[in-house]
């Protein structure tokens, strides 16, 4: 069937309809293998936490993943729970001052990102908190 719909655009739109109707398959197929890796590392981080459910680590990358996929209630629940078992762990910190953001609680996120900016000792994420912060600050003065 798939090649069917492929004659059928390079009949009605020539070669070059073709060739973008490929490239655009290809995109589809790596974003769907893109999406079950996620699904994948989700269930992997899940039994993680389920059998080790004081591995702040596992929370925290679980709550990456869950964000990168827009869920961002799911992916709160996870940061917080994350820096209740270590408040120390920076990239938790990071993260959730991302979806603060996301959700709209510009204020939260600000508050939260100067902190990393200041007082993080980890300098990857220091430096990551002034940028995201120097744009967080142009946004409310644009906006």
């Amino acid at each position: 069937m798939p090649y069917l719909i492929g004659l059928i655009i390079a009949m009605t739109l020539g070669s070059a309809g073709f060739l973008a109707y490929k490239a655009h398959q290809k995109k589809r197929a790596v974003l769907d293998a893109g999406r079950r890796q996620l699904d994948m590392a989700i269930a992997q981080l899940s039994l993680e936490v389920r059998h080790h459910p004081k591995n702040a680590s596992a929370f925290c990358k679980r709550g990456i993943i869950l964000q990168r996929k827009g869920d961002l209630p799911g992916a709160m629940a996870d940061l917080e729970r994350a820096l209740a078992l270590d408040p120390k762990l920076t990239e938790a910190r990071y993260h959730r001052a991302s979806v603060l953001e996301q959700t709209g609680d510009l204020a939260g996120a600000e508050k939260e990102f100067d902190a990393i900016a200041n007082f993080s000792e980890d300098a990857y994420y220091r430096t990551a908190a002034h940028d995201r912060l120097a744009q967080l600050r142009a946004k409310k003065k644009s906006g």
